[in-house]
């Protein structure tokens, strides 16, 4: 989503070593942790620090893998340029009495989706880079921890350019930019009024299927040890020309996420996994 824990970013960060050192385990277990200054929702005009701690799995196999590049991946189509994988994201939640668009409306919970990602390889412009096509399609559903809640599908075609060692630097650099798409239920999770919550200023307001924003997105990350690394994340939400831009819960065109995570080792196999 738009307002994704900075903590789950986190899992994406580079793997230890450089490419000139050894192959990474073949399992690895540890902790992500993230803080982030985020918007309370797509288009709210208000922002909270947030942070989480998660733990995390890497197994980087000949076929499936869990790794830097994507949470649970197959390569079986890996020498076209194609890999189909497990795509994931998620927003934090947002207190109606902390944001003053949705005082007296019910909070947004947590927000989870998850969903297929296919990944084409467009070009590689070096051996230790790509520019890559992104197709989610991820089923979104809110928590409390009380229930769950189906809260529709969203579509996020990306073009991104993702660079390792970039001149030399041991870093991992990724670059993205694409629309996002959502269906009625996530709209109206987001955007819409029942008369119920209508005041003065906030008419009832029923959201609509369509466009949500376009996200631009930039992430550096850099091992400090064999075991630690650290991410650094900063995102921009586009929201002109967004389908719900007249309702009263849409405040701002534009939206600014910026957080850090940090990814430790707890436990590395002594097997080392094939190249990728």
């Amino acid at each position: 989503m738009l307002v994704i824990g900075l903590a789950l970013a986190a899992f994406a960060g580079v793997p230890a070593g450089s490419a000139a050192e050894q192959a990474p385990p073949l399992f690895e277990a540890g902790l992500a942790a993230g803080v982030g200054f985020l918007p309370d929702y797509p288009g709210s005009d208000q922002n909270h620090l947030r942070a989480l701690v998660l733990p995390y799995l890497r197994y980087r196999g000949e076929i499936i893998r869990s790794d830097e590049r994507g949470l649970l991946r197959g390569r079986l189509l890996r020498r076209t340029g194609i890999e189909l994988d497990l795509s994931l994201s998620g927003s934090f939640p947002t207190r109606a009495d902390e944001n003053d668009a949705r005082r007296g409306m019910p909070d947004l919970d947590w927000l989870g989706e998850i969903g297929p990602r296919l990944q084409i390889i467009l070009a590689r412009p070096s051996a230790r880079s790509t520019i890559e096509l992104e197709l989610p399609l991820r089923a979104a559903f809110s928590t409390d921890f009380s229930g769950v809640d189906y809260r529709g599908l969203v579509a996020a075609p990306t073009i991104a350019y993702q660079a390792a060692d970039p001149g030399g630097w041991p870093v991992r650099t990724k670059v993205g930019a694409g629309p996002v798409f959502a269906t009625d239920a996530l709209m109206d999770y987001f955007y819409a009024v029942a008369p119920r919550h209508a005041i003065e200023g906030r008419p009832a307001y029923d959201a609509s299927a369509g466009y949500l924003g376009t996200l631009l997105t930039a992430s550096v990350s850099h091992p400090l040890t064999e075991r630690i690394s650290l991410l650094g994340v900063a995102r921009w939400a586009v929201l002109t020309g967004a389908a719900n831009r007249d309702s009263p819960l849409f405040r701002r065109d534009h939206n600014v996420a910026v957080g850090f995570g940090v990814t430790v080792s707890l436990y590395r196999s002594a097997r080392r996994a094939a190249a990728d």
